[in-house]
């Protein structure tokens, strides 16, 4: 939770300066859900300035738009949910559009994100899985157990 909640806090920075910020892990503190209150909060009120969304800048892959940032970044948002929810002992509920899009977002910066360590190596999955399925499967992640 800390790691999505600096990511948040980052982009939030980034929304509110217009200058990079990598994502700094906050203390977690003892409540879980008070840290991602105060994350989600941060990041939708620097979301709703106008035009904050096509605020053009050089973030973490070069120059590019707040709503690209935000394109590109939720897929770790969703991928760490699911995480989340395994490690909760929870059946993570996700939209198959999201996953979608996430899939079109990463797969094609798969091998990259394997090599930086983002992404583990992918997981075979049914090709006529859901998107949530073939979406855990590029990322590393185990659908199955």
């Amino acid at each position: 939770m800390a790691h999505v909640v600096g990511v948040l806090n980052a982009i939030a920075q980034m929304a509110t300066t217009g200058e990079v910020a990598m994502p700094q892990t906050p203390d977690k503190g003892d409540n879980v859900v008070d840290l991602w209150n105060e994350g989600r909060d941060n990041v939708l009120a620097a979301l709703d300035q106008p035009d904050v969304l096509h605020k053009v800048g050089t973030y973490w892959f070069g120059e590019s738009t707040i709503e690209d940032l935000l394109a590109f970044s939720q897929w770790d948002t969703l991928i760490h949910a699911w995480d989340l929810g395994q490690a909760a002992g929870l059946d993570p509920h996700s939209s198959q559009e999201l996953a979608e899009n996430s899939i079109a977002t990463i797969a094609p910066l798969a091998e990259t994100l394997r090599s930086m360590n983002i992404m583990g190596e992918p997981v075979d999955v049914p090709a006529d899985a859901d998107a949530m399925t073939r979406f855990l499967g590029l990322t590393g992640r185990n659908p199955f157990g």
